[in-house]
């Protein structure tokens, strides 16, 4: 039996609410009955003791007790060494983001490592330069100047990749692989990565063809009262705050009855506003047909997916997000931008809607369409599920990794 160990500083339900940790908490149960899986994260303990170890489901939790990522790093190596003597472990497979088994790398070279892609931070940093308005590219230069901070400067210029853990980790890795070949592609041009890599969907467990029928029936119905619409992500600009702003403020010009709900931590504009403050004027105007919710747990999570009819996705830039899949998984048509991995997950008009530039007449047009029945909800909904219960055939994925780790290890 192989022996997996899995080091992601994010992994639920300590730390991490996000694509990362419901990834790596996904794999561990898919591979937990063919391996023996260790799952190595990190969370603030308080006063206890140096980690804590439980066994949930069929793999075993170590959980490190520590400040933050950067802080995980180093307080994981000698906790996993410990364990390693003792179960000695095939593989390490950890994201890039965070660069979570860097030092594991290091201080046990022999040790093969795989690296998941998400998306590095670097990579986000280049995509939100390009995105942003040139006002806060000036802004943002000039300031830098003034604090004669070159290492901002020169960002502007150049890729300071020699400070970047994630881009150590990726170089010392012995297999790479990401679910869409958009990031690979994104990843080989800035990082010159010259190995391929290799594209494995992203996991994601999925309910029963009974139950999924029965739920879209019930939104059909529901349909006909008033459309439900949610957006999940962090309040930021990359994530594509201000557009679901923008939509909401057509959708009031519209005889239309919708609710919206917001499920998102405000982390603030690029010139560091609250999205709340602004979200409020709207509400008021919309007659309280929308809701701001922050973080929750996961579960609270799907219950709102579960009444809603529509996702709206509008990231600058997105890989694989779990929550697409999610959504499709209760009954949503996904309505995204048409950036990234988010192409390789979406065919536009058949299991959901591809928005060209974050148009936002499209997505309201959209929106009214399906509220008017123009667009059959029942129809993309039950299609998209397909589609998804076609790519996410269990054996078929696990038997891809465990050939990957295979040929890692041969």
């Amino acid at each position: 039996m192989l022996k997996l160990a899995i080091v992601s500083y994010e992994f639920p339900p300590h730390n991490g609410t996000g694509g990362v940790a419901f990834y790596s908490y996904n794999l561990a149960q898919l591979l937990s009955e063919s391996c023996l899986v260790y799952v190595f994260s990190g969370a603030d303990l308080g006063s206890k003791s140096i980690y804590e170890q439980s066994k949930i489901n069929n793999f075993i939790s170590i959980v490190v007790n520590c400040k933050s990522s950067s802080d995980f790093i180093y307080k994981v190596v000698n906790i996993f060494k410990y364990f390693h003597q003792q179960i000695i472990f095939d593989i390490i497979e950890s994201p890039e983001v965070g660069a979570c088994a860097l030092e594991i790398k290091k201080t046990i070279p022999s040790l093969p490592l795989i690296i998941k892609l998400h998306t590095p931070v670097t990579l986000l940093g280049e995509f939100m330069l390009k995105n942003s308005p040139l006002f806060f590219k000036v802004k943002w230069f000039l300031k830098s100047l003034f604090k004669l901070n070159l290492k901002y400067t020169k960002q502007f210029f150049t890729r300071d990749i020699e400070n970047d853990n994630e881009f150590k980790i990726i170089q010392i890795a012995d297999t790479i692989y990401s679910p869409s070949m958009e990031l690979a592609s994104e990843l080989k041009n800035i990082w010159k990565i010259s190995d391929k890599i290799k594209i494995i969907d992203n996991y994601y467990p999925l309910r029963n063809q009974d139950a999924i029928v029965k739920l879209i029936t019930t939104k059909t119905h529901n349909l006909n009262i008033e459309i439900d619409i949610c957006f999940i992500g962090k309040q930021t600009f990359m994530k594509g705050a201000d557009i679901i702003y923008n939509i909401i403020q057509s959708l009031n010009s519209l005889n239309l009855k919708y609710c919206f709900t917001i499920i998102a931590e405000d982390m603030g504009d690029l010139y560091g506003r609250k999205y709340t403050d602004k979200f409020n004027k709207i509400i008021k105007e919309s007659g309280n047909k929308i809701r701001i919710l922050s973080r929750l747990p996961n579960s609270k999570v799907i219950d709102q997916l579960e009444k809603s009819h529509i996702l709206v996705v509008p990231s600058l830039w997105e890989n694989q997000p779990t929550v697409i899949w999610e959504a499709i998984n209760s009954g949503c048509v996904v309505l995204a931008n048409n950036i990234g991995g988010i192409k390789s997950m979406i065919k536009n008009s058949e299991n959901g809607f591809l928005i060209n530039n974050n148009c936002i007449s499209e997505y309201v047009e959209i929106i009214n369409n399906i509220y008017q029945g123009n667009i059959k909800y029942e129809k993309i909904s039950k299609l998209a599920f397909e589609n998804l219960s076609y790519r996410m055939q269990e054996e078929k994925i696990k038997g891809e990794i465990i050939n990957l780790y295979n040929s890692t290890l041969s």
